[in-house]
């Protein structure tokens, strides 16, 4: 389960619930660069489009470990229905 997942399963929940439920989102991702295979994306499938892709935490990512680059990719690539937008800082 994503950490996306696991929030909105938890928004379904708090519906439900007396009050919040809490989900942990401050773990290290699992997997360093070498275990998922980080390399150049593809012009189909990068970083920036990815479920796990997290923008307001500056180029991270749940799963791998380290800084991601926005036009990178891995093993665990999973689209994004709805992809944050490319925001270019330089």
């Amino acid at each position: 389960m994503t950490v996306r997942s696991a929030i909105r399963e938890a928004m379904k929940l708090e519906d439900d619930q007396k009050g919040p439920i809490e989900v942990d989102v401050h773990r290290e991702p699992p997997h360093t660069k070498d275990d998922a295979d980080y390399k150049m994306g593809t012009e189909r499938e990068y970083c920036g489009i990815c479920e796990h892709y997290q923008v307001k935490k500056k180029d991270a990512c749940e799963l791998v470990q380290g800084y991601i680059q926005y036009d990178h990719w891995c093993r665990f690539f999973e689209e994004d229905t709805e992809p944050a937008p490319f925001v270019d800082d330089q």
